[in-house]
């Protein structure tokens, strides 16, 4: 994912059943633009919500099969977000 650390153009990315941690996750800090993540069955966990509140176009996150769908996110840690969790 360090390929993408200048994504500010990228809307969705989907990653999902890749080996992705929270350390790749990092990596899109300076995505702005996103606005739909796909990480289901990846290793993200609530980790990165930090990395994941910073993204101010974010609206969609598909999670099923992460630690981050089985922690859950805190409410209104990410409140203009919906989270897949199936």
């Amino acid at each position: 994912l360090a390929a993408l650390a200048d994504c500010q153009t990228l809307t969705l990315l989907d990653i999902g059943g890749t080996a992705t941690t929270d350390a790749g996750l990092q990596h899109l800090a300076n995505c702005r633009g996103l606005d739909i993540l796909l990480v289901h069955r990846t290793q993200v966990s609530s980790a990165s919500l930090d990395v994941l509140q910073g993204l101010p176009k974010l609206r969609l996150i598909s999670a099923g099969g992460t630690p981050l769908a089985r922690e859950g996110v805190p409410a209104g840690a990410l409140p203009n977000v919906q989270i897949n969790v199936q």
